[in-house]
C-alpha cells in the first residue's frame, strides 16, 4: 500500500510540475505575441468626431451689447482718452500741475 500512495503522490507532483511548465510556456508565448501586437500599429481605431454639447450655439459669435470686438476696443480707447483729458484738466484747475 505504501508503494501505491507513493506513486500517486509522485504522479500528482509530476502533474503539478507539468502544469507549471505549460503555464511558463504560455507566458513566453504571450510575451512573443506582445512584440507582434505592437508592431501592427498604434492607432488602428478611427478617430472620434467632435460634437458640441446640445445647448451650445457655435453659429453666432458671442457679443457684448451687440458690438464686435473692434467696436468695443474703440469705445474703451475713447473712454480712456476722455478720462486722461478730464484728469489733466482737473489737475490744472486745482493747481496741482502747471504749464
Amino acid at each position: 500500500m505504501a508503494i501505491g500512495l507513493q506513486s500517486a503522490t509522485e504522479t500528482s507532483a509530476y502533474a503539478q510540475a507539468r502544469d507549471k511548465i505549460k503555464a511558463i510556456e504560455k507566458e513566453e508565448l504571450m510575451f512573443d505575441n506582445l512584440r507582434e501586437d505592437t508592431s501592427s500599429g498604434f492607432n488602428e481605431q478611427p478617430e472620434a468626431k467632435y460634437q458640441p454639447a446640445a445647448g451650445y450655439r457655435s453659429s453666432k459669435p458671442k457679443r457684448f451689447l451687440g458690438m464686435t470686438s473692434l467696436q468695443r476696443f474703440v469705445i474703451v480707447a475713447l473712454l480712456m482718452f476722455t478720462t486722461c483729458i478730464l484728469g489733466t484738466m482737473v489737475l490744472l484747475v486745482f493747481g496741482k500741475i502747471s504749464l
